[in-house]
C-alpha cells in the first residue's frame, strides 16, 4: 500500500525537511522539496513480521553477518541474503520491473536502489538510510520512498525501496518506484496499489493465469461490492501514514532510528483496516484490467493518472456505469482461485428482440464462456421452446455431451434473466423443451461449471427459440 500524510514533518537529526503530503503539485522553483511516498505491503492474511531465523549472508568481523550489494542497470541491491538467494530476488525484480514497462510503455528512467532484509539483527542503523526503515520492514513488510528535486529547473525523482526478504515484497515495491521514478506520479491510492500488485504478478497474463490464491484468500467479501465505496474511501493509506510520522515524531533519541518496539498493537490494526481496501484495489484493477468490455478505457485513465496527475473516474466510465457497476459486483461474488474475468465478461452489445419482434431467435452458446446474451426478451408468462445443436465438455478429459449435461448435471445449459441490472436465479433448460418465463428481461445463457474453472471448457451448442408450435422448424 502506498500511504501519504498531510502534514510536514520536523526536521530530525539534522536532515532535510520531509514533506509527507500529496502528490506533487505547484512550482518547484526554489529550494528542493523531498516528498516521501510510504507504499505499504499486505502479507497473506496478516502483517508481516521478522523472520528472525532465516540464514544470513555470511559472517563478517566479530560475527556479523556481511552484506553484499548487486547492480544492474536498473537497480542497486543491497541485502542480508546469501549471494544465490540475492541473485534470485535481483531476477524476480527485474521480471517485475520488465512487467512495468511492458504495461505502461515507457523505459525506466535511472537506476533504483533497494535495500531487502532477511534479518533486521544484521543490519545496523548506519546501513539502513531512513529512521522508519525498521518500522516499514518489520511492521508492514515494505516501503518506496521518493525524493522529487528541482535539479536546474528539472524534476528529479529518486526512489528507494525498502523490503522484507520474501517473496512478493519487493516486486510489489519496484512497481511503485518505477511509477515514481519514471513518471513521477503514481495516481490515487486504489490505483496505484491495485496495479503494484497486479503489475507486479505479471498483468499482460492476468486474464490468462486467473485470480492468485494468495489475494483470493484474504478478500473480504462481506464489505460493500460497490465501486463508488472504495473511491469514495480516498486515500485510505492516510491513518497508516499518520502513524509512521507519530513514530518519527515521538522516538525517544532523534538519533537513532524507530526501534521495532514502537510498532504497537493500534499500529497493526490500523494497517489492518487499510488492508480491506488494498485488496479491494487489486479486485477492482484486476476487474478493469482483464475485462474486455473496459480494459481500453481502464489504461487511458491510468495514463492519464501517471502523465497528467489527474483524471476523473466517472468520466472514465460514464457511458458504463451501470454496467461495470454490476460486473464488478459479480466478480465479486464468484470470484475464486483461478476465476478468468475475461472469461465470464458479460455481452452488453447484442440486441434482444421479443417473439413478437422476431419470430425466431438463435444463438451460439460457447463452453468456455459465462452467461452469454440469447438475443431473446421474455416476456413474464410467455410460454417459449427451445431446440439444441451441437455438444460441449466442462474439460478435457470428461466426455462432451449435449445441452442436458451429464448425470450429475454438469455441462447442462442453464439461464439467467436481467432486468435493469438485477439478475435472476438461474433455471435449468437443456438439450430441447418448453418453459414458461416467470419474469420478464433479457435471457442469458451458459454451460454450468464451476466458475473458475471455465478455462478448460470445450465445444458450442446452438441455441434456436420459438413459440412452441413452431419449434423444430
Amino acid at each position: 500500500m502506498n500511504s501519504q500524510c498531510e502534514r510536514r514533518m520536523n526536521n530530525v537529526g539534522g536532515r532535510r525537511p520531509i514533506w509527507l503530503a500529496g502528490p506533487r503539485s505547484g512550482s518547484f522553483r526554489g529550494a528542493a522539496r523531498v516528498l516521501t511516498q510510504l507504499v505499504l505491503i499486505l502479507i497473506a492474511e496478516s502483517s508481516v513480521v521478522m523472520a528472525a531465523d532465516e540464514p544470513a549472508a555470511g559472517q563478517g568481523a566479530g560475527g556479523i553477518p556481511t552484506r553484499i550489494t548487486l547492480r544492474s542497470s536498473h537497480f542497486a541491491l543491497r541485502t542480508d541474503l546469501p549471494r544465490p538467494e540475492a541473485e534470485e530476488t535481483l531476477s524476480r525484480m527485474e521480471a517485475s520491473l520488465k512487467q512495468a514497462v511492458r504495461y505502461w510503455r515507457r523505459e525506466p528512467r535511472g537506476q533504483i536502489a533497494c535495500y531487502v532484509v532477511d534479518d533486521l539483527n544484521h543490519w545496523p542503523d548506519s546501513a539502513l538510510p531512513h529512521p522508519l526503515a525498521r518500522v516499514w520492514v518489520g511492521g508492514v513488510g515494505g516501503a518506496t520512498i521518493s525524493e522529487f528535486t528541482n535539479v536546474q529547473g528539472k524534476i528529479r525523482v529518486k526512489a528507494t525501496v525498502y523490503a522484507l526478504a520474501r517473496p512478493g515484497i519487493a516486486e510489489h515495491e519496484v512497481i511503485h518506484a518505477y511509477c515514481y521514478q519514471t513518471f513521477g506520479e503514481g495516481g490515487p491510492d486504489w490505483y496505484k496499489e491495485g496495479m503494484a500488485q497486479l503489475v507486479s504478478l505479471h498483468a499482460a497474463d492476468a486474464a490468462r493465469v486467473g485470480c492468485p490464491e494468495e489475494l483470493v484468500r484474504v478478500l473480504d467479501k462481506s464489505s460493500p461490492n460497490r465501486i463508488r465505496d472504495l473511491l469514495q474511501e480516498g486515500r485510505f493509506t492516510r491513518d497508516i501514514s499518520h502513524a509512521f510520522g507519530a513514530l518519527l515524531a515521538n522516538r525517544s533519541d532523534p538519533h537513532r532510528h524507530v526501534p521495532m518496539s514502537d510498532w504497537t498493537g493500534q499500529n497493526a490494526e490500523t494497517l489492518r483496516l487499510a488492508e480491506r481496501h488494498y485488496v479491494r484495489s487489486w479486485a477492482l484493477c484486476h476487474m478493469l484490467l482483464c475485462n474486455p468490455n473496459y480494459a481500453a478505457r481502464f489504461r487511458a485513465l491510468g495514463d492519464s493518472f501517471l502523465t497528467k496527475g489527474r483524471d476523473s473516474f466517472d468520466t472514465a466510465f460514464a457511458s458504463v456505469s451501470e454496467e461495470m457497476a454490476f460486473e464488478y459486483a459479480f466478480f465479486l461474488d464468484h470470484v475464486d482461485v483461478g476465476y478468468r474475468v475475461d472469461l465470464c465478461r458479460w455481452d452488453w452489445q447484442k440486441r434482444f428482440f421479443t417473439l413478437d419482434e422476431q419470430e425466431l431467435v438463435s444463438v451460439r452458446i460457447e463452453a468456455a464462456r459465462g452467461f452469454q446474451a440469447s438475443g431473446l426478451k421474455l416476456q413474464a408468462g410467455h410460454r417459449y421452446g427451445y431446440a439444441t445443436t451441437g455438444s460441449w465438455g466442462t474439460s478435457a478429459e470428461r466426455p462432451a455431451t449435449d445441452a442436458s449435461g451429464d448425470l450429475h448435471g454438469s455441462g447442462r445449459m442453464v439461464g439467467a434473466v436481467m432486468s435493469k441490472y438485477q439478475l435472476d436465479e438461474p433455471f435449468e433448460l437443456g438439450q430441447q423443451g418448453e418453459f414458461v418465463a416467470a419474469t420478464s428481461g433479457n435471457l442469458y445463457l451458459r454451460c454450468r461449471d464451476a466458475w473458475n474453472q471455465l478455462h478448460d471448457n470445450q465445444g458450442t451448442i446452438h441455441v434456436r427459440f420459438a413459440p412452441p408450435s413452431k419449434r423444430g422448424r
